[in-house]
């Protein structure tokens, strides 16, 4: 049975209707070969029909990935963009680079080791596992070494030179003042090392690592920031 059948007999069990909106996406989602977030298939089928609304898609997609015709998996560690793929037995993963932001899918055996011990140890079955991994590519590993925010340390000053990552996250660093030229002191870590407050145009601002990571600096000499 194809993945289109098998998609509309599920969304009729369930209740649903076939529209030819959702025919439409239907096979749009089998014609794909790899991953696809919402927006990329909304601008996708609004090629084919401009009345097709962002809300369609997302009620077609959570339709879909409850009846597990379609599998989820997030593309960064800060799980800020999902995509989705038809459903198989094969995990794929990604990894994330902090500098350039590109997405590489990639599979390992160890993750079905990973699966197996966990169900074992948590005496669960079908377990699903999401795992996000993050760093320099290997184009941005041959470029000169750069310091990120979250490297500095107790009392460092240094001036921002820009923010990498993509999205919400971005905008919403940006919209705390972290933008190209501010200066920035790291002021103290919590007890356990995260987050960590630093001080930012006079204020006192606390980021996770993991956003401080985003945040390209370069070290200046000791003094208060902007």
């Amino acid at each position: 049975m194809s993945f289109q059948q098998q998609a509309i007999n599920l969304i009729r069990a369930s209740g649903g209707r076939i529209t030819p909106q959702r025919t439409l996406l239907l096979d749009l989602l089998a014609s794909h070969d790899g991953d696809m977030d919402a927006d990329q298939l909304h601008q996708l089928a609004t090629t084919h029909d401009p009345n097709i609304s962002l809300p369609t898609i997302y009620r077609t997609l959570h339709t879909l990935e409850e009846a597990q015709i379609i599998t989820s998996h997030y593309v960064s560690s800060d799980h800020e963009r999902k995509v989705y793929r038809i459903h198989n037995h094969e995990d794929t993963f990604h990894f994330t680079c902090r500098h350039c932001g590109q997405v590489i899918t990639f599979h390992s055996d160890m993750i079905e080791q990973l699966k197996q011990d966990l169900s074992t140890q948590l005496d669960v079955d079908e377990l699903t596992l999401c795992l996000c991994a993050g760093g320099l590519c290997a184009d941005c590993r041959k470029e000169k070494p750069t310091m990120t925010l979250d490297q500095l340390q107790g009392g460092q000053c240094a001036t921002i030179r820009r923010i990498t990552g993509t999205g919400l996250v971005r905008r919403r660093l940006m919209d705390m003042g972290l933008v190209r030229g501010i200066n920035v002191e790291m002021v103290r870590a919590a007890p356990m090392g995260d987050p960590v407050e630093y001080l930012v145009r006079g204020y006192h601002l606390s980021l996770r690592k993991s956003e401080a990571a985003l945040v390209e600096i370069e070290l200046s000499e000791q003094g208060s920031s902007q």
